[in-house]
């Protein structure tokens, strides 16, 4: 599963592109990863928000859910409030893939970065869950759709890019019969993309 993924895109930029019309939170990080602070996407109010998340779910079914299949997830009853309802664009500069070192006990690693070769931002497919405390405090939290990785037969999987084109749709919450939502997700064409070994460290 994709488990790190860099954002170092300006907000400016990100607001243009994805037509965000509040920016509640964030920073560039070069380092996204799991049960951290991640930025996503969401709709609200009839206004596009731009906002911070936990990655990773915590539900009651698992310990925690950092990624969901979106090859099967309409299978599952547990996501649909979210598939229907709960869905967020997770802002991208480059996610990062399996290593040939991905076993090694090392600090430091390196990695496939797979980023745009004119180094644009993209959105990966995501869902959110907002808790609120008894004080009326919120927590949110997300985790990334991904799909098999069609070059890898070991079970390697990679995020759900959502195409330009389909990103109003996600964002869309009239948009909520789940075939048609399942049907915005497809394996990522890494044909788009453009491999960059990077160090990074080993958490």
């Amino acid at each position: 599963m994709c488990e790190r993924f860099t954002l170092d895109t300006e907000v400016d930029e990100l607001v243009e592109q994805f037509r965000i019309d509040k920016v509640l939170s964030y920073r560039k990080r070069e380092d996204m990863t799991p049960v951290n602070t991640v930025f996503a996407i969401v709709s609200k109010d009839r206004e596009r928000l731009l906002d911070e998340f936990r990655w990773g779910l915590m539900p009651f079914w698992a310990s925690d859910a950092i990624c969901a299949d979106g090859d099967s997830i309409g299978e599952k009853p547990v996501y649909d409030r979210m598939i229907r309802k709960q869905r967020c664009v997770i802002p991208c500069s480059g996610f990062f893939g399996k290593s040939k070192e991905a076993e090694s006990k090392a600090k430091v690693r390196e990695e496939p970065c797979f980023t745009k070769e004119e180094g644009k931002a993209f959105g990966l497919a995501g869902l959110y869950e907002v808790w609120v405390s008894p004080s009326g405090e919120e927590f949110r939290a997300c985790t990334m759709l991904t799909y098999p990785d069609r070059r890898d037969s070991s079970g390697n999987r990679m995020p759900v890019v959502l195409r330009e084109s389909d990103v109003e749709k996600w964002l869309d919450p009239s948009f909520n019969d789940k075939d048609r939502v399942q049907s915005l997700m497809t394996p990522v064409n890494l044909d788009q993309f453009v491999p960059q070994m990077r160090k990074v460290p080993v958490h």
